[in-house]
């Protein structure tokens, strides 16, 4: 990882942390986060509440390999990374929730809904989430099942806890 200042945009350290495949992640996601909170002389309390969205290192690889593409907006490498995600880990929620929007604008008004059953698979798995990603999913549902009240409803509740959310602004319209 980079840490840099913000205002400077200079950088000022790096940390790393090695892990095994599949069987360590969210102990080295404590380790570098660790780093970096000493760094920046914060306490470490708040690693220990972190829960990383998968335990596959293979699997958090691919999910943000597909983070990238879509930022690119080279959908066809993200569909293809979010796919190789839950290949890897068929429990990582958030690349069902990430695989259905990447999905979505090529679907939408085709007869596949694969978008609306990945959104689905999304919700399903939700319940072992953090509140705030549990939310999230549950607001995504509710608006690809059309329910725009309640999916309104959701995603103010979801900027309520943390208004930096660009996913849930997007759910607002």
């Amino acid at each position: 990882a980079r840490v840099y200042d913000v205002r400077s945009g200079e950088l000022i350290t790096t940390a790393s942390v090695e892990a095994r495949p599949d069987s360590t992640l969210p102990l080295a996601f404590a380790s570098l986060a660790g780093q970096i909170l000493d760094l920046a002389g914060a306490p470490r309390t708040a690693v220990h509440a972190f829960e990383p969205p998968t335990r596959s290192v293979e699997a958090y690889r691919a999910y943000v390999e597909g983070i990238a593409a879509r930022s690119r907006w080279d959908l066809e490498v993200a569909t293809r990374a979010f796919e190789a995600a839950i290949r890897a880990d068929s429990g990582f929620a958030l690349a069902y929730y990430e695989l259905s929007q990447v999905v979505l604008p090529t679907e939408f008004l085709s007869d596949s809904r694969r978008f609306v059953g990945l959104a689905d698979t999304a919700f399903a798995l939700a319940a072992n989430r953090p509140p705030r990603e549990q939310l999230m999913l549950e607001a995504y549902h509710a608006w690809v099942h059309a329910d725009f009240p309640r999916a309104r409803t959701l995603y103010e509740r979801v900027l309520a806890m943390d208004s930096t959310l660009a996913d849930a602004w997007s759910g607002l319209g």
